[in-house]
């Protein structure tokens, strides 16, 4: 989620192929012409949660109605990843399989304003990269892909086979993985852990309150003092803190598997720059 200077654009929506293309044409014409990669500007500019539910429920009607999955990209114009994965979508065959299985609609996390509403309507407590593609079953607004919701931070490294299997992974109509039966003790543990993410969400919001101010002046043209220093410590947290929670959640799972009755856990620590 590397940043690039921000530029404002008018709503934008991926509902048709058509759509797709041309907003894909536009944004490599602008590159061209100008030769700055800010020109590329597609998701759209974010001035309020309602407005961002508005889209989302507009979309999630528009789902149903053609018996399509929902996803919702939360990116951002300065994310050279976000940016990425929408170049990405305008590949022929991966924008042929979006229009036949998705809606697809285009979320501007702004400056970090607008992450908390959105990520924890679907019971997660922040997002650990941008961009992140929510897959969603509209009838029921279940989330499909929660065990990866960080793999597109590093869009820009996908391959295209990679995206494409990822993308084919889903389809409409599908549910959620049903969540067996856990014995008592696994089920403290996974909730100690959940707790502890829970924390260090608080935390990492914190950070990205004064980071997103930083960021934001650095994309008017400032230069303020510390941001690459804030900005790779909040980065080195949330690129660890995904495996850490993958290892407990395994961990535990493994000694509950066990037979053990008092699952023991270390938890890590992150030292962020608003400590």
């Amino acid at each position: 989620m590397r940043n690039v200077q921000v530029r404002k654009m008018r709503v934008f929506r991926v509902n048709h192929l058509a759509v797709l293309f041309a907003v894909i044409a536009i944004g490599f014409s602008s590159l061209a012409n100008a030769g700055r990669a800010q020109e590329f500007t597609p998701f759209p500019e974010t001035d309020s949660y309602a407005g961002v539910f508005a889209q989302m429920n507009a979309a999630r009607k528009r789902a149903v109605a053609s018996d399509k999955l929902l996803m919702y990209v939360m990116g951002a114009n300065w994310c050279h990843d976000s940016l990425a994965f929408v170049r990405m979508m305008g590949n022929p065959e991966i924008a042929a399989l979006l229009d036949k299985n998705y809606e697809v609609l285009l979320i501007n996390v702004g400056y970090f304003e607008y992450i908390r509403d959105i990520i924890t309507r679907y019971g997660e407590p922040i997002v650990y990269g941008t961009p992140t593609v929510l897959v969603v079953e509209p009838e029921s607004d279940a989330l499909l892909n929660r065990a990866t919701l960080p793999f597109w931070r590093n869009a820009d490294v996908i391959s295209l086979d990679q995206s494409r299997a990822y993308f084919e992974a889903f389809s409409p109509g599908q549910q959620p993985p049903p969540k067996g039966i856990r014995s008592a003790v696994l089920a403290q543990a996974l909730d100690d852990i959940t707790r502890f993410e829970q924390r260090q969400a608080e935390r990492l919001y914190e950070a990205l309150e004064k980071l997103g101010v930083l960021l934001k002046a650095q994309d008017n043209g400032e230069k303020p003092e510390g941001f690459m220093q804030k900005w790779n410590n909040v980065a080195k947290m949330r690129g660890a803190i995904t495996g850490d929670l993958q290892a407990l959640r395994a961990r535990a799972a493994r000694q509950a598997a066990a037979g053990e009755t008092d699952i023991q856990l270390e938890f890590p620590h992150y030292s962020l720059f608003t400590d």
